[in-house]
């Protein structure tokens, strides 16, 4: 593989589609990968509801759809790169995301995926992490997407349960800041090689 895969992750409202969607204005030889969490949902795939709310067996069902999504999802982009010699993948999360919605964290999505947890993280040459609103003074922006479930405590535990989803990767880089335009800067910076302050 000649190009390079990027994931950018963090908790609920952490800014991560509007930093991927800034990087596809200034970087047109990226292939961006959507969020399959919200490509499933918006598709169909049955959320929670008061009639049929969350279990831990919907969680486990859910995570085997979007890691077998994620995998297809990324082989086709990497084809995409391929083919038209494009630098760089950047996806809008990771397969290690799952790790943070499941009790065994990322020794169970391995075990969902059938892949190694040193595989999962060896997808991906950056992980940039952004650290969720609801950490932030701005205060949780929930709004931003129908299918955010979760209130601004569970975003925070989230946030952290992404964290050490990904503790394991050796090349992760966490944001932390409440301007739009400093963070989409960051990211951009990140994605694109350069070092920035941690």
């Amino acid at each position: 593989m000649t190009h390079e895969r990027i994931a950018i992750t963090g908790g609920p409202s952490g800014g991560k589609s509007t930093a991927i969607n800034y990087l596809g204005r200034l970087s047109p030889e990226s292939v961006l990968v959507p969020e399959v969490a919200t490509i499933l949902l918006s598709g169909g795939f049955p959320a929670p509801s008061e009639e049929c709310p969350w279990t831990y067996d919907w969680q486990q069902s859910f995570q085997r759809a979007v890691g077998g999504t994620q995998l297809a999802i990324e082989e086709v982009a990497d084809s995409r790169a391929a083919a038209e010699d494009l630098p760089r993948i950047v996806c809008d999360r990771g397969l290690a995301d799952g790790a943070a919605y499941l009790h065994g964290g990322i020794d169970e999505l391995a075990e969902i995926v059938r892949m190694e947890p040193e595989a999962i993280f060896g997808r991906y040459s950056i992980v940039i992490h952004l650290v969720t609103s609801a950490k932030q003074n701005r205060g949780y922006q929930k709004h931003t997407n129908k299918h955010r479930f979760e209130d601004a405590e569970v975003a925070k535990q989230l946030d952290d349960r992404v964290l050490e989803a990904w503790s394991g990767h050796p090349n992760r880089i966490i944001i932390d800041t409440e301007d739009a335009d400093e963070r989409n800067s960051m990211v951009w910076r990140a994605a694109h090689g350069y070092r920035i302050k941690r």
